[in-house]
């Protein structure tokens, strides 16, 4: 079956961070022109044209405003956008294109909204020959959805990663054709599947169907599963019953250029912040775990511990707080997504607040799911990640207290240990010298005729004797009094 819509369009909504990652953060820094290259990459494989898009850029304009087009404008010149045309081949035969590339600073990065469409209208060829001094269009008929392969040769409107690469959002927008029945849910389902699978090329896989819903009173069906976020992409087919879809797409397309944006910051926030779980959580098992229970083993041991094993404890001791920090700065890390996430989860709501307020009367509840729904399940799964994660700091911060308290303790102990022998050494040698005073006068005392060994001999072996008494009486003492000591 031939699908034919009318006046199709594909809209590419594409961000990255302002700076390139390797560049300062101060103003000299390299700025990044990774999104301009891209876009002068789909413009030229498109419409074989060169449009060199970085030199029709002023990048150093000033501005309060966190929206800001880059494009350098002319004198009397309003349009932020910048116009492009040309054709494309669909069945041997031209088919005019028409679109737009509008370069925008917005907040900390680069947008880069760009539009490729059959028009409406185009200029009839015969009749501007016979009325030259008039504008002579007519409504351009209906074409089929293999248009849509055209528009994206070689499948460069995904961009892949690349230089602080944010995300995108693709919109496919059409007018659907008298043939097909507005109120038909399942054969519009397979309208937008088909032009989904047009728009790719052979043996792609486009992101699987995650929901649809009603925008501005018309269907529209989106793509992508963030239970795949790792390789998330996010898909729009957008199929318009009437004109009042398109008016009020035009009417408020700023707000939704910066939803899209604001989409995306909490999108890549929440990719970013697995990375930084999986780091956070490999830390958990692999370094602390393992340092808590070589820590526990020491600690367990109710002898003293040997010279090795406090020295083996004594290096955990000033390691553990190194870890610790290391872990904090895993942990801030996955703290500053979250941040992300609620503060462009914010912003998000604010502007769908303002489009409320824009269009009254509008059902945009398909728009409001994001903001109501998914962030707020980003934000409360990385609230639990946390509450995972930290239990490792809790656990640092007890080993380091046990470490120290078990240092203490056999620090006290040999203190008193060494006071103890530095005690009886002094006991032993004080009585030796008593003793050894004393000696020479009790063997001057002696009036035996027998010859007596010489003096300093004798005086040596008492002294020595006495002394070793002395300190064996002393060391008994301090035993004895350790121990009723310890039992009180």
């Amino acid at each position: 079956m031939n699908y034919k819509v009318y006046a199709p369009n594909v809209h590419l909504f594409a961000f990255c961070l302002k700076r390139s990652a390797n560049s300062p953060a101060d103003s000299g820094g390299k700025e990044n022109d990774w999104l301009w290259q891209r876009g002068d990459d789909i413009i030229s494989k498109t419409l074989n044209y060169k449009l060199n898009l970085i030199r029709l850029l002023a990048k150093n304009k000033q501005s309060d405003n966190p929206r800001l087009s880059l494009k350098a404008t002319k004198p009397n010149d309003d349009d932020d956008a910048i116009s492009v045309q040309g054709t494309v081949s669909l069945d041997s035969q031209p088919i005019g294109i028409t679109g737009f590339v509008y370069p925008l600073r917005i907040y900390d990065s680069y947008g880069l909204w760009l539009n490729l469409r059959r028009p409406e209208k185009e200029n009839n060829f015969w009749l501007n020959l016979l009325y030259p001094k008039r504008q002579n269009e007519q409504k351009t008929e209906a074409v089929d959805i293999q248009l849509l392969r055209q528009l994206n040769p070689d499948n460069c409107l995904m961009l892949k990663e690349g230089d602080n690469f944010l995300g995108q959002t693709l919109l496919i927008t059409a007018y659907l054709t008298p043939e097909y029945n507005p109120q038909d849910q399942q054969m519009l389902k397979k309208l937008a599947d088909e032009c989904l699978k047009a728009f790719f090329p052979e043996n792609y896989t486009p992101p699987p169907f995650s929901g649809s819903s009603q925008l501005f009173g018309s269907p529209i069906f989106e793509y992508g599963l963030f239970s795949q976020i790792s390789n998330y992409r996010h898909i729009l087919v957008w199929l318009f019953r009437d004109e009042e879809a398109g008016k009020n797409f035009n009417i408020c397309y700023q707000e939704l250029l910066d939803l899209f944006f604001h989409r995306v910051k909490v999108v890549n926030a929440f990719q970013e912040s697995r990375y930084a779980y999986q780091e956070a959580a490999k830390f958990y098992r692999d370094k602390i775990t393992t340092k808590i229970s070589e820590t526990t083993n020491l600690n367990a041991q109710e002898k003293r511990l040997s010279a090795t094993e406090l020295e083996d404890l004594k290096v955990q001791a000033k390691s553990l707080p190194q870890t610790a920090l290391e872990y904090t700065k895993t942990l801030q890390d996955l703290e500053t997504w979250q941040n992300i996430i609620n503060i462009h989860g914010d912003n998000y709501n604010n502007k769908i607040a303002l489009i409320k307020s824009i269009l009254p009367n509008t059902d945009i509840s398909f728009l409001e799911t994001f903001g109501q729904k998914n962030s707020h399940f980003f934000q409360e799964q990385i609230r639990a990640d946390l509450r995972y994660v930290n239990h490792g700091s809790g656990l640092l911060d007890k080993a380091i207290a046990s470490i120290r308290v078990r240092l203490e303790i056999d620090q006290v102990e040999i203190d008193r240990e060494l006071q103890n022998t530095i005690q009886v050494v002094g006991v032993g040698i004080g009585t030796a010298g008593v003793a050894a005073t004393l000696i020479p006068y009790m063997i001057q005392q002696n009036n035996s005729p027998t010859p007596t060994p010489i003096p300093f001999a004798y005086s040596l072996i008492f002294s020595l004797g006495f002394g070793v008494m002395a300190a064996g009486f002393t060391m008994g003492c301090l035993d004895l009094w350790q121990h009723y000591s310890n039992k009180r």
